[in-house]
């Protein structure tokens, strides 16, 4: 066949070759490079931003949290509300055990006042309060305490002596701090309270130095005392006390069971006295 028959078939068949390329290129185009990049770089970002950050926690584990916090400040609101109650509780209490204390002390000063204070002895002394006044001076200038009975008959004066140390001596420990607290409480504020601070601050170390077993000198001889009774010195003859002041040488002769009770009043007074 002649080339030049050729020539124009070969060329239509290139040409019908090229047109089907072509509308396979426009109609199927491949993806460049730098489209292939984006989502691979976007990708890449992603995980890197994931990796340093930590995921956000449920909203079910947040709601659980603040639950525990509101329980943990009703525990801390609910603690504080019983210590106050505790306080109030205890203020109460104390409150109510010293009224018991001030009711008790007037039940027993009222009773003082039934049987002794009507008595001739504090009449002709002008009154308990006047009488009172006078031993608490006598004893701060003087160091002294006596009985003076004035116009009264030995032996009333001795009944008188031994129903008020009578009287003293059976009273309780707790009676005897009713009267301390009453008294501590109606001399506040007024012309008593420090004469009657005074007197107890000096005259408890007295009592309390004082040695009741101790010997003494009976008409020249030493011999233990011996009391009667009501514990009071129970000598017919002269007794020397010379080793203790005349306030001293008085509860001496009154005995222990005066004098316990005696040291039990004016050391009570002197922790509820405000001075």
């Amino acid at each position: 066949m002649n080339s030049r028959n050729l020539f124009p078939i070969v060329s239509l068949v290139l040409l019908i070759t090229t047109l089907v390329f072509a509308f396979l290129y426009f109609t199927h185009p491949e993806p460049s490079p730098t489209q292939i990049s984006v989502p691979v770089t976007r990708t890449t970002s992603t995980s890197s931003t994931s990796s340093s950050q930590p995921p956000p926690p449920p909203q079910n584990l947040g709601e659980a949290q603040q639950r525990l916090l509101e329980l943990e400040n009703e525990k801390r609101e609910t603690t504080l509300l019983l210590e106050r109650l505790s306080a109030e509780l205890k203020l109460t209490q104390e409150s109510k055990t010293i009224l018991d204390q001030l009711l008790l002390g007037r039940r027993v000063l009222r009773d003082f006042e039934k049987r002794f204070v009507s008595q001739p002895f504090f009449q002709q002394q002008g009154g308990f309060l006047q009488y009172f006044r006078a031993q608490t001076q006598r004893y701060l200038s003087q160091q002294e305490i006596v009985i003076d009975g004035g116009k009264l008959e030995a032996q009333e004066l001795k009944t008188f002596k031994q129903d008020l140390a009578t009287w003293v001596i059976t009273l309780s420990d707790e009676e005897i701090r009713g009267v301390a607290r009453y008294t501590a409480f109606f001399f506040a504020e007024s012309l008593y309270a420090i004469p009657m601070n005074l007197l107890a601050s000096r005259l408890v170390p007295d009592l309390a130095s004082m040695d009741f077993n101790a010997e003494i000198q009976v008409q020249g001889k030493s011999k233990i005392a011996t009391r009667n009774t009501y514990g009071e010195l129970d000598e017919n003859g002269r007794v020397e006390l010379k080793r203790y002041n005349p306030a001293q040488q008085f509860f001496f002769r009154r005995g222990p069971k005066v004098t316990d009770r005696v040291i039990l009043f004016l050391q009570s007074y002197l922790s509820y006295s405000d001075f």
